[in-house]
This record gives structure tokens, sequence and C-alpha cells, in this order.
């Protein structure tokens, strides 16, 4: 069984080695065309979404309460099912989710946690090692990967729209700045 998977697994390996530069061909051929149908489909796609937003927000209002409810029930049970089992009730945080109390620290784990405080790095040295980010930024720090994404993706699509401006290769040897091939 395991030799038929195998010899299946590198056929198929084979098969997309052999096809993928033509599916590369292909989506490079149709790439001006797709971006053309959608720049050409944008304004209606943005008026669409413009008209049933209102809509969708009474949609997401109409829900809120059932949903709350419904959370609300599922958090009890849960609740109650810890009770159940460990026959002691749940301590519970300000957010009101349960959690597992550890009590008070043994003082070999209260003095293995104080050294551990000691020797952690500064906020300097998680920046020079890009592991926490710059202070100046007014983002919270549960955005800044949200933020940096969409930077990320800001800068793909101003990259994108400037290689589908760029002449092509004909264009190109019509001006004379490359030699006809």
């Amino acid at each position: 069984m395991d030799s038929i998977r195998e010899t299946l697994s590198k056929a198929a390996a084979d098969v997309q080695k052999t096809v993928q530069p033509y599916v590369d061909q292909a989506a490079a051929a149709t790439k001006p065309y797709v971006d053309q149908a959608a720049a050409a489909t944008k304004p209606y796609v943005d008026q669409a979404t413009a008209a049933t937003k209102p809509y969708l927000e009474q949609a997401h209002q109409a829900t809120k309460p059932y949903l709350d409810s419904a959370s609300a029930a599922v958090k009890d049970a849960g609740q109650k099912i810890n009770t159940a089992i460990t026959g002691e009730p749940a301590a519970v945080d300000a957010d009101g989710k349960a959690y597992k109390p550890i009590g008070p620290l043994s003082p070999k784990e209260e003095k293995k946690l104080d050294d551990a405080l000691a020797h952690r790095p500064s906020p300097e040295e998680l920046q020079q090692k890009n592991i926490l980010k710059q202070a100046g930024n007014n983002v919270a720090p549960a955005l800044q990967a949200k933020q940096d994404q969409l930077k990320k993706s800001q800068l793909e699509d101003t990259l994108d729209a400037k290689i589908a401006g760029r002449p092509d290769q004909k264009e190109l040897e019509g001006k004379g700045i490359l030699k006809p091939q």
C-alpha cells in the first residue's frame, strides 16, 4: 500500500513539475487581461459594497444579542463543567474567562522567577534584535502586525501597478531602447 502511495506521489510530483512552466506562462499571459477586468469591475464592486453595507450592519446588530447570549451560555456551561469535574468553582478573571489559579509560589520558584526577570533583555535590546517594534509608533502592540501587513500589501499593490504600466518588449524595441531579437 505504501509503495503505491509513493509511486502515485512521485507521479503527481513529476506531472506538476512538467506542467508548472505552462501554468506559469498561462498566468503571465492572462495577467494583463485579469488586471483589466479587475479595473473595469472595481467601480461596480465598490458600489455594491457601499449599497449592502447598511444591511450587513443591520444584520450584525440584529444577531448580536443572540450571539452574546449564546456566548454567555457556553461560558456558564464551561464553568459548571469545571465545577462538576474539580469539585471547586472556577476562578474567573476580569473578562469573565475561567482560569486555574496556581496559588502561591514556593521560595525556589520565586527565586527562579526573580532571576529570570532580572536577566530579561531591555526593550532597547529587543528593538535592536527586531523582536520589539521601534518606539514612537502610536499603534497598539496588538495592531502592529496588522499595520505591517497593511503596509506590505500597499507596497505590493503599488509595485504591481507600476509593473503593469511598464512598456512591453515590442514597445521598447520600437523606441530603439532594446535591440530586436
